[in-house]
């Protein structure tokens, strides 16, 4: 919409049609007035009440041709998009902004703009904006003779700070960062970067509520204040990040302390909507001195902070060059895997599942790998994380589901009791879409719901217990199984295991490896198997590679497993042969 960034997508008469049958006008003017715009989440207009033409002078139905960069202040650009983005990413919020626009008879309106996100409401589907002309406000309000001056300030200050917490924004940051450099290649000392980003804020938006979010991140910001320096700058560089900004520094050491004292001041317990929360914060700080690009420093500091957060999070690390390195190679992985899926470079290979009983073939999980053309053939370990943290992994994910259940449907006219196992990674299990896409591609398949099982691992039932077993539910309710991965290595029990509808329980192969040697395996091995057949779950040995393991798993009574010593992975067509013999 306004100050969105330019694109070249104009909507004709018949969209404005869609949008208007998609949402009922009396309700939209009941909930914001009668002057509103519908757009999609790139910010393309989708439709346009009346009213806009008295407001800014264009035809309601030609707004879509000259929406966009033009039409705001070049003053407000910048906030305008900022604020656009984060209005984009609330689910359900509403978020308020004031802002120039060019009128069609050429002058500035000054738009008073409320924005509520229903991309997720059937009936709406889009980004709904109500907007106000103040500017006759404003001149009411100049009669005093400071009205210019006050605008002026408070534009000014609109433009450089965050509406929520008052903290400077990254517009300001990056200016004062670039003085900061600036002055430290003149005075020839060092200039620190703290990257902050908050642990598992996610969960308390999805639990709470956005607008409980929000409040916890103004007291966060508030702390952040109090613990930091006069000379200091604290911002919000957007969502749950924070940086510092921090001169004249001498060393590491000192840029550690100053991380460590901010880092006991954010962290703890928060009172919110009558609960109380314990908030901890992954800090990653990178030193520089004046001949560092601002650019550069900030994507080490994050780069650190991602590294605080593979680590466990809650705590802090120092960018070094091995860092640089792993962030140059994250780089890479990230930019290759958004051309491996455009062009089909992604494989999926089928590795069999036995009855340990009757050495009968009965299942088959889907194992995903890239074959990257100067890399050769790349395993998961290389870039399922990766693809996990950009969500890349969501729409890998659905091309691996819907590639299955093909090949699961022409498996099943030979085999029609053969089960197919497919791994689902937390993100997915957030993603709005993802059980109704599971339902699309088992449908459009025509292959059995009771016998596609959607593997989770261990850790993942425990980073949301809550929003896991509501989605494991909902998948269950498909009729799909639920297996549980690489159990024993997480940190569930028998009473979290109660919480999920779980199918199928999938030994580790950490266990496995020693089960015919290690009496402590074997020990671990007997307790899942015992605790499943309790609960009326099956069992599956992962990484079989020997005899020795295949036959004591027998002894334990553990029901299926897989692994090189019974079959290797397969492509989808060499298990077809399978089965046909």
């Amino acid at each position: 919409m306004l100050g969105v960034e330019g694109r070249e997508a104009p909507h004709r008469a018949s969209q404005f049609d869609a949008a208007r049958e998609g949402t009922s006008e009396a309700g939209l003017a009941g909930l914001f007035g009668d002057v509103y715009v519908l757009c999609d989440r790139d910010g393309r207009v989708l439709w346009a009440s009346p009213g806009t033409g008295a407001l800014l002078g264009y035809n309601p139905e030609c707004l879509a041709e000259v929406a966009g960069p033009g039409l705001a202040h070049p003053g407000d650009r910048g906030t305008a998009l900022a604020w656009f983005k984060e209005l984009r990413d609330r689910r359900g919020g509403t978020l308020h902004h004031r802002l120039r626009a060019r009128h069609a008879g050429g002058s500035w309106r000054l738009l008073d703009v409320v924005g509520k996100n229903l991309l997720d409401d059937t009936e709406v589907g889009a980004i709904v904006f109500r907007m106000r002309d103040v500017t006759e406000e404003r001149e009411i309000a100049g009669a005093s003779g400071s009205h210019d001056e006050q605008l002026v300030a408070l534009l000014e200050h609109q433009a450089t700070h965050d509406p929520l917490t008052g903290l400077p924004n990254r517009t300001l940051l990056l200016d004062r960062l670039g003085i900061a450099l600036a002055r430290a290649a003149r005075r020839d000392t060092s200039v620190a970067l703290l990257f902050l980003d908050l642990d598992n804020l996610k969960i308390v938006n999805d639990s709470l509520g956005h607008t409980h979010g929000d409040h916890l991140l103004a007291c966060v910001a508030r702390r952040l204040k109090q613990a930091v320096r006069p000379e200091d700058t604290i911002a919000r560089f957007g969502g749950d990040e924070f940086v510092l900004l921090c001169e004249g520094i001498i060393d590491e050491h000192q840029a550690i302390a100053i991380a460590e004292r901010v880092s006991d001041a954010v962290s703890g317990s928060y009172s919110v909507a009558d609960a109380e929360l314990f908030v901890t914060v992954s800090i990653g700080i990178a030193l520089a001195d004046g001949k560092t690009a601002a650019e550069v420093l900030i994507r080490d500091a994050d780069a650190a902070m991602y590294e605080a957060k593979s680590r466990g999070r809650a705590r802090l690390e120092m960018f070094d060059a091995e860092m640089r390195a792993r962030a140059v190679e994250r780089f890479e992985v990230e930019n290759g895997l958004r051309k491996a899926l455009e062009s089909g470079q992604l494989r999926l290979r089928y590795q069999p599942i036995f009855d340990l009983e009757s050495s009968r073939l009965v299942g088959v999980e889907a194992l995903l790998r890239w074959e990257h053309p100067d890399w050769g053939l790349v395993g998961p370990a290389e870039f399922l994380r990766i693809a996990e943290e950009t969500g890349l992994v969501v729409p890998i994910g659905s091309w691996v589901l819907q590639q299955t259940c093909d090949a699961f449907a022409r498996w099943h006219k030979l085999a029609p009791d053969l089960f197919v196992s497919v791994n689902v990674s937390g993100r997915q299990l957030n993603s709005p879409a993802f059980i109704d896409a599971t339902a699309e591609a088992i449908g459009v398949a025509g292959v059995p719901p009771a016998q596609l099982a959607l593997e989770v691992s261990e850790n993942v039932l425990m980073d949301d217990i809550d929003g896991v077993a509501d989605a494991l539910g909902r998948l269950s309710g498909l009729g799909a199984l639920v297996a549980v991965d690489d159990f024993g290595t997480g940190f569930s029990s028998l009473s979290h295991l109660r919480c999920f509808p779980v199918d199928l329980l999938k030994i580790d192969q950490s266990f496995v490896a020693g089960v015919d040697r290690d009496p402590e395996d074997a020990a671990v091995v007997a307790a899942v198997v015992a605790l499943a057949q309790n609960l009326g779950i099956k069992t599956i040995a992962e990484g079989v590679e020997t005899a020795g393991q295949a036959a004591e798993l027998r002894r334990l009574r553990c029901d299926l497993a897989q692994g090189f010593h019974l079959g290797e992975e397969r492509t989808a067509e060499a298990i077809e042969d399978l089965l046909r013999r």
